[in-house]
């Protein structure tokens, strides 16, 4: 059965390795991306959804448990500029990464 869960894991480790496609996604889980896309809708979700998700949580998780600098994250991240990543937090989270990290939420 398809699991949204692992989908999200599988794009964790892909994003640390840079490769953030749906053509990817889909082949590592051994789909097409036509499949891939529907098992998606199937659960009222788009890859851009997916991929926002993703990069929320990692953002949270690497803002709270890691010293790492905000360019970092971003880059980490995918974001080619600081900035279009920030509005992307505030936007997520309704606060900035720094004003999120000196808060000391989990």
């Amino acid at each position: 059965p398809f699991k949204v869960s692992v989908v999200q894991n599988l794009m964790v480790e892909l994003a640390l390795s840079g490769a953030r496609s749906v053509a990817r996604v889909s082949q590592e889980l051994g789909l097409s991306r036509r499949t891939f896309q529907r098992r998606l809708s199937e659960h009222d979700l788009t890859f851009r959804d997916l991929v926002s998700q993703v990069r929320r949580d990692m953002a949270q998780a690497l803002l709270s448990n890691t010293n790492l600098p905000v360019q970092d994250i971003a880059k980490l991240l995918g974001y080619k500029k600081p900035g279009a990543f920030a509005r992307a937090f505030v936007r997520w989270t309704g606060q900035s990464p720094k004003g999120y990290r000196d808060s000391g939420r989990p």
